[in-house]
């Protein structure tokens, strides 16, 4: 068998982390053996392409899955005992795709639940290094495009990050937000917010980068890692277009223990709720009345201390809601609705 013939020529310690393996790096490489119909036609190719051919598959490599989107198998440079290797993208690294290798650059800052930068302003790129700038003369241009509607088309947001307000150039006075129903004036301006704001333009349609959408229904979600006050967390979802998150529903609230337990299931994260503007009346991120649906935690809330007025999520194991102090840094959901 072929694992005898690893362990025969010495390969036996290295190779004991995966059974199935390819023994040439022409194993779907071009040029090499880039067709799987290959694998028919000519007996070498299935005999030195295991897992490229299919008679075997890293999917059940000892090692368990990749994180972070990274996939096993499939790299023709990855071959012998690296074969099964996770194949990890944009940023992340490690042998299971784990660690953020990403540096942020002009004070930018790292998203590290991600791997990407959240740039300041007038920077951009994948690590903030880039000045702003638009890659076409059509940008704000007429002929051309003229008005930042034309940045809800994907190939005008490309081109148009300056125009776009994408990375909002320092003076240019140019930032596009998108639509949203939120109606929580009073809640918002009992803390003051900064002059500036960089909103992220997201194509109509779509969630925005590192937001996942809630199955059949037009509500995104995302977890953060880093850890701010509920007021800091709730400007943060702005800048996206949205509010922080808020679970009025079981599908919702289900959704958003995947998202959290999954970020760091020993965490507990902001929610959209809160009683700041009267005592004891709950009421979400938009103004609603938290009534019927709920998921406070026994004896909960309890406004312990008599300065508790914002909502979280308890860590896995209660995944309940509970009342804190608004100050308080900690991570958080947000979420945006899709038009």
């Amino acid at each position: 068998m072929l694992w005898t013939i690893f362990l025969a020529a010495g390969f036996g310690i290295a190779a004991s982390q995966s059974t199935c393996q390819n023994i040439n790096p022409l194993c779907g490489a071009s040029p090499g053996w880039p067709l799987t119909s290959m694998c028919t036609t000519h007996d070498y190719v299935m005999q030195n392409c295991p897992e490229f051919c299919g008679t075997c598959t890293c999917a059940t490599d000892p090692r368990g899955p990749c994180y972070n989107g990274g996939i096993r198998g499939g790299n023709p440079a990855n071959y012998n005992e690296h074969t099964c290797d996770c194949n990890c993208v944009g940023a992340w690294t490690g042998d299971l795709c784990q660690t953020c290798g990403l540096q942020c650059a002009n004070g930018g800052i790292l998203d590290s639940s991600t791997c990407t930068c959240r740039c300041q302003p007038g920077w951009d790129g994948p690590t903030c290094s880039d000045v702003c700038q638009d890659d076409s003369p059509n940008c704000g241009a007429n002929p051309g495009w003229p008005t930042t509607a034309s940045c809800g088309t994907d190939y005008v947001l490309d081109l148009c990050h300056k125009f776009c307000g994408v990375c909002q150039a320092a003076g240019s006075g140019t930032v596009v937000t998108q639509a949203t129903t939120t109606t929580t004036q009073a809640i918002v301006t009992t803390r003051p917010t900064q002059a500036t704001t960089h909103v992220q333009v997201v194509p109509t349609g779509s969630c925005p980068t590192g937001f996942l959408q809630l199955p059949n229904k037009n509500i995104c979600i995302r977890a953060f890692s880093e850890e701010k006050s509920w007021y800091d967390a709730g400007n943060t979802c702005a800048t996206f277009g949205g509010t922080l998150v808020m679970p009025k529903n079981e599908d919702i609230h289900q959704f958003c223990l995947i998202l959290k337990n999954g970020a760091d299931a020993n965490a507990k994260f902001w929610i959209g709720i809160t009683d700041i503007g009267t005592e004891g009346s709950w009421r979400y991120a938009d103004g609603t009345a938290v009534v019927g649906f709920n998921k406070w935690n026994t004896g909960e809330p309890n406004n312990s201390g008599g300065d508790e007025g914002c909502g979280e999520y308890l860590p896995a194991g209660q995944d309940t809601w509970n009342d804190l102090n608004c100050g308080t840094p900690q991570k958080f959901l947000c979420q945006t609705i899709l038009p």
